[in-house]
């Protein structure tokens, strides 16, 4: 399988809108699609990057990065931060969530050079997503924050240059 990132724009929402999950997903990934890029457009920052992931020629899901001024409060100067990642529901199982991350710390090493970590914050209820991250080689930070629908957990994956060891 070949899965690949493309950096969209504010208003590219037509080429994810075709992403359905399931309304328990929707809510741990942010909400819906318009909603999401309605303050992607509002706020126009190039510290925002909204991307999709594609897989063979298909996109399959989507998320967004953040770095300063864009970053939340948790995440230090030297972190991009990750939000709203969802694959849709037709898609899921396939583990493109998994090769979308390692594809991720790939693309935050050719274009964010000075990011030492990718972060996220994780409802402590989204069993799934919580797996997902470990597996992914990212831990808790030990720091905790009440989000729009209960308790998220901060967690990190550190990025060194050269391959994840």
């Amino acid at each position: 399988m070949n899965l690949v990132l493309k950096v969209l724009q504010a208003d590219d929402l037509g080429a994810v809108a075709h992403l359905r999950l399931d309304a328990a997903q929707e809510r741990f990934a942010g909400g819906k699609l318009g909603e999401i890029f309605g303050k992607l457009q509002a706020a126009r920052s190039p510290a925002e990057t909204p991307i999709a992931v594609v897989a063979d020629g298909a996109v399959v899901g989507f998320f967004i990065l953040r770095q300063p001024p864009a970053s939340p409060a948790w995440a230090p100067a030297s972190a991009v931060s990750l939000h709203n990642l969802r694959i849709g529901v037709s898609f899921q199982g396939r583990g493109y969530a998994r090769q979308a991350m390692e594809a991720t710390v790939d693309w935050i090493r050719d274009h964010r050079p000075l990011a030492d970590r990718l972060m996220l914050a994780v409802n402590e209820l989204n069993l799934p997503a919580l797996q997902l991250y470990a597996s992914c080689n990212f831990f808790g930070t030990g720091t905790t924050l009440e989000g729009p629908i209960g308790r998220q957990l901060v967690l990190v994956r550190p990025i060194v240059s050269g391959a994840d060891t």
